[in-house]
């Protein structure tokens, strides 16, 4: 068996979905968001704002995907969102072994940020407004859908709970053999 590779947008389940289904098949599993952060030591909010850190996450990102290339064990790899948006990473994921686009309800994930306790919200100095970053991640990544779905060999609609999307989630995977 290759590689396992779920892309998506933010927060449509690629974390969530991939650690736990490897868990349940028993492959080793790596989430690219996570091993970039922890290459360039985490990221204090205002990071996010300064264009010499994005570059530098830019490139993490596609280092990351050369480190996860050389893994020679199968493994279930989520990949950050902005990962298969990148050409020369899209490419490498496709020859890394079968990449799985993770499809969940734009209202769904949007709910699913919402219910989230650590994401990251700014607030105007007087208070008034609220920007939240993760909602805005998944609306600014959903204008990509198109090219996810020329990255994806594959596509896993992820709309029930998580429970159930585990089980069908599972079951899909070994129908790939």
């Amino acid at each position: 068996m290759n590689h396992i590779i779920l892309i998506g947008l933010p927060n449509s389940g690629k974390t969530t979905l991939g650690k736990k289904v490897a868990e349940v098949m028993d492959m080793p599993f790596y989430d690219t968001d996570k091993m970039v952060v922890d290459k360039i030591g985490g990221i204090n909010l205002i990071d996010i704002f300064r264009p010499s850190f994005l570059q530098l996450f830019y490139e993490e990102q596609q280092n990351v995907t050369m480190d996860i290339a050389s893994l020679t064990e199968p493994a279930i790899i989520a990949t950050g969102a902005e990962i298969p948006l990148i050409p020369k990473c899209a490419s490498l994921l496709q020859e890394m072994g079968t990449v799985i686009l993770i499809k969940r309800d734009m209202q769904l994930m949007l709910e699913d940020v919402s219910k989230r306790t650590n994401r990251l919200i700014l607030k105007e100095k007087g208070g008034g407004l609220e920007i939240d970053m993760s909602a805005k991640a998944v609306e600014e990544y959903a204008k990509e859908i198109k090219t996810y779905e020329k990255v994806a060999h594959k596509i896993f609609e992820n709309n029930g709970d998580e429970e159930s999307a585990v089980v069908e989630f599972t079951e899909f995977l070994k129908g790939l053999n």
